[in-house]
């Protein structure tokens, strides 16, 4: 480790402080997230898909999201979950697809 680079060194530095470190999403916050996606699923079975697109196109002025603000502040989690429902929106895939 001592021969190695500085450029090489500090990544591993990093990544060895980083195991020791509480994971950012705990099973709670995968459960709120669970919760989330009830209600957004009861939603489109009520409403429609495409009465989902506002909400998917703007996710911080979100009727449904603005209940979940954990989720709104995860910027990762809600591009994911936001790029996989204009899918949905879209008519590019839709449940059948997903049975296997």
């Amino acid at each position: 480790m001592i021969a190695n680079h500085p450029v090489v060194k500090r990544p591993m530095w990093q990544g060895a402080r980083a195991a020791f470190r509480p994971p950012a999403r705990t099973p709670a916050v995968f459960l709120r997230h669970i919760r989330m996606f009830y209600e957004v699923f009861c939603f489109v079975q009520r409403a429609g898909a495409m009465e989902l697109e506002s909400d998917v196109e703007v996710p911080a002025k979100s009727r449904i999201f603005a209940n979940h603000p954990d989720f709104l502040r995860d910027h990762a989690t809600r591009d994911f979950v936001c790029d996989s429902l204009r899918m949905l929106v879209l008519g590019v895939t839709s449940a059948m697809n997903w049975t296997g």
